[in-house]
């Protein structure tokens, strides 16, 4: 992330109530972004993850939209449609 980009994410965390992600788990914290780096200047946010399979367990570290379609079926649905147009 270019580091004003960085600095602007940061100054906007400093001045909200509520912020809502949903990147896999660990990501924003690679990015200096997670929720113990943005309390330190806003102690009263409340931080909220929105995971497919939560932040631990079998699937919390690699689910994705691909395995989100084809653990669903969605995948299986699209699939003869999408090979008729390639």
């Amino acid at each position: 992330m270019i580091s004003r980009e960085l600095e602007k994410v940061l100054e906007l965390a400093r001045e909200v109530d509520f912020l809502v992600e949903s990147f896999p788990p660990g990501y924003l914290d690679r990015l200096g972004l997670g929720y113990e780096a943005l309390r330190k200047d806003n102690p009263r946010l409340i931080f909220t993850s929105i995971t497919p399979f939560g932040q631990t367990g079998p699937y919390g570290l690699r689910a994705g939209d691909l395995e989100l379609m084809a653990l669903s079926g969605v995948m299986y649905l699209l699939g003869a449609t999408l090979l008729r147009l390639l």
